[in-house]
């Protein structure tokens, strides 16, 4: 899959808008700036290409568990993306939001939240 279809069928799921790559700048900012214990997010951004994306509450259930217990810490682990080949997924902390709407002046609707998606390969 090439990067346009990647976005195409993105923006074709049900629940999912505002589909954007990011730099190699954005992706040092959110590495430097995301907790530690959101896994997920720093896996995403050491990925060749990683996207953030919104979603509502309409877009579906997460492919994976969103959150895992190791000890007395609270991990945020990377989750599957099935709808495109060779990914990942992960919800950034409120900081990484709101650094995400600002940068990329992203309109939210309806309670929307970001999600990065990681992609290992195309």
């Amino acid at each position: 899959m090439d990067i346009k279809e990647i976005i195409r069928t993105l923006n074709s799921l049900h629940g999912i808008a505002n589909v954007h790559v990011l730099t190699i700048k954005q992706k040092l900012y959110i590495k430097a700036h995301e907790q530690q214990e959101n896994t997920g997010v720093h896996t995403c951004v050491q990925q060749p290409t990683t996207l953030v994306c919104t979603h509502d509450e309409t877009f579906r259930e997460p492919a994976g568990l969103i959150v895992k217990k190791d000890g007395p810490k609270t991990i945020f682990p990377p989750v599957p993306f099935p709808e495109i080949p060779n990914s990942i997924s992960s919800s950034p902390s409120n900081h990484i939001h709101n650094y995400l709407v600002k940068t990329f002046k992203l309109i939210l609707k309806n309670k929307e939240a970001t999600l990065l998606i990681g992609i290992s390969s195309r």
